[in-house]
This record gives structure tokens, C-alpha cells and sequence, in this order.
């Protein structure tokens, strides 16, 4: 992600074969965390719903896993859905402190991740508060 060679990144994982459930699970989160920095936000909320579906249907995990790419999943969804309103709202900085406050809680698959997606959107909305 650092080196935001995403095409790159999405070629090797179009020609991965993964050997178990785990392994999908995280070519599919890495696919959803190259579209979301894409700021192709369609089909982050595509993926999502096909992650989602394949987690609750064709994932035989234990329940931890389950709910561990679960977080993910939902957590990855609102962040998308504030970043395409973010501008709108006047409870952006609010919505990130509580996702932030709400990490603590759960145990979620790509936390780190996550939070650097809420340090970017909090920078931004820093930045385009100051304009």
C-alpha cells in the first residue's frame, strides 16, 4: 500500500490460487484495501457485499475468524460511506473518534490498516477545513 502499485498489486493477486478459506480472506481484504485507497468506492461497496456474502456462506472458519473479517468488512463500509459523504456532514470528526474509540472494543482483521485510513481522512478534512 505504501508504494501504491496498485495495478501491480491487483495482477499478482488476479493470478494467486488460494489453498484455504484464510488465504481468500486475505486476497479479498487486500483487494478491498487497493480499492478503497483507488477511491473506487462502487466497487468497494461490491466487494464488500461479495466478501460479506462469501464470510456468511461459503466460509466454513471458526467463529473468531468469522468475526474478525466481519469487523473488517463492516468497518471497511463505513469508512467508504464517510468518505463519500465526509464533506457533507458536520459529524465527520466525530463518526473517525468513534470508530477510533470503538477499535478497542472488537478484534478486527487489518486494524492497522484501517486506522491509517482514518489518520488520511483526518488530515483531509484538516486540510479542506483550512481552505
Amino acid at each position: 500500500n505504501h508504494l501504491k502499485n496498485y495495478d501491480n498489486a491487483l495482477e499478482i493477486l488476479s493470478k494467486a490460487k488460494p489453498e484455504n478459506v484464510i488465504e481468500n480472506f486475505k486476497i479479498r481484504s487486500i483487494e478491498l484495501m487497493i480499492f478503497f485507497s483507488l477511491k473506487d468506492y462502487e466497487r468497494v461497496y461490491a466487494l464488500v457485499k461479495n466478501f460479506r456474502s462469501y464470510l456468511e456462506y461459503d466460509g466454513k472458519v471458526s467463529e473468531l475468524t468469522y468475526k474478525v473479517y466481519a469487523e473488517f468488512i463492516n468497518y471497511t463500509k463505513k469508512l467508504a460511506d464517510i468518505s463519500v459523504k465526509h464533506y457533507k456532514t458536520n459529524d465527520f470528526k466525530n463518526e473517525l473518534d468513534q470508530i477510533l474509540v470503538s477499535f478497542d472494543k472488537v478484534k478486527i482483521a487489518n486494524k492497522t490498516w484501517l486506522r491509517s485510513v482514518i489518520k488520511e481522512l483526518q488530515t483531509a478534512d484538516t486540510v479542506y477545513n483550512k481552505k
